[in-house]
């Protein structure tokens, strides 16, 4: 119940981000941030699930980036790819910690950050420096305790995270070519929590939380969400290519689990 709470305050802070994130920055954030993850993305997990004995080292590796960011650069899309790196690898850090309370702590963390943002506390820069000092203090704290960790369990590693990672960050990237200001942050959201749902599901099952059954069944009606989700486009003129976008990638997670969980 834990990591599910945590999972679901986690993306509660990305989609707030989004939300309040000014009009005149939300096209060039969310295009970076979705192209830097179509890279980050497979790597890191590639990492967790191929090479986790060597995650102090890249820790490491991590920590020392985070500190030449503060020091040395003043780019809004350097700092993007550096948040995108954090965010990937402490999401998945945290994830498959065995002691879950921490998960918990960090998420939560994340989540209130947020409110600095709605609350015009902070501009989206300070936001973005702040969870990277955030996920620079849960890497020291595992590699000075040295937490243990569940590694993943997947039969086709490789092949399942290229193929949920380009399906779930370029068709949000796409979107960003296409749409601008409200719309895109509706469009985005809404992609994000579709294809969120689909691969939180895949997630419960790999990591053996929810047995083949149960799995089975929770998809039928999980399904059903995901189908009707892109109706509240309806009242906003969201142009079909949009929709297109869309159910193409739920075939493919569909495809995905057939195949490759």
């Amino acid at each position: 119940m834990i990591n599910l709470t945590s999972y679901a305050l986690f993306f509660l802070g990305n989609f707030l981000t989004i939300i309040f994130i000014p009009d005149s920055l939300i096209q060039s954030f969310l295009a970076s941030f979705s192209i830097f993850s179509l890279i980050i993305g497979p790597a890191n997990f590639i990492l967790f699930s191929r090479f986790l004995e060597k995650k102090f080292l890249f820790l490491k590796i991590i920590l020392f980036i985070n500190l030449i960011q503060f020091l040395y650069f003043d780019n809004f899309t350097i700092l993007i790819f550096i948040y995108t790196v954090n965010i990937f690898f402490s999401d998945f850090l945290s994830s498959q910690l065995k002691f879950s309370k921490l998960n918990f702590i960090y998420k939560l963390s994340f989540f209130l950050i947020s409110f600095l943002l709605i609350l015009d506390f902070a501009s989206i820069k300070q936001i973005l420096e702040l969870r990277i000092i955030l996920s620079s203090v849960l890497l020291i704290f595992v590699l000075l305790f040295k937490i243990k960790h569940i590694k993943l369990d997947v039969k086709y590693p490789v092949s399942y995270q290229f193929l949920t990672n380009i399906n779930y960050y370029l068709p949000l990237y796409l979107t960003t070519l296409f749409l601008e200001m409200f719309k895109l942050k509706l469009v985005y959201v809404t992609f994000q929590i579709g294809f969120g749902l689909i691969l939180k599901s895949y997630d419960l099952k790999i990591r053996q939380i929810i047995d083949e059954n149960k799995f089975n069944f929770y998809n039928k009606f999980l399904y059903l969400i995901i189908l009707f989700l892109p109706l509240i486009f309806f009242n906003f003129n969201i142009e079909s290519i949009i929709y297109f976008l869309y159910y193409s990638s739920v075939l493919i997670f569909i495809y995905v689990k057939k195949k490759l969980l």
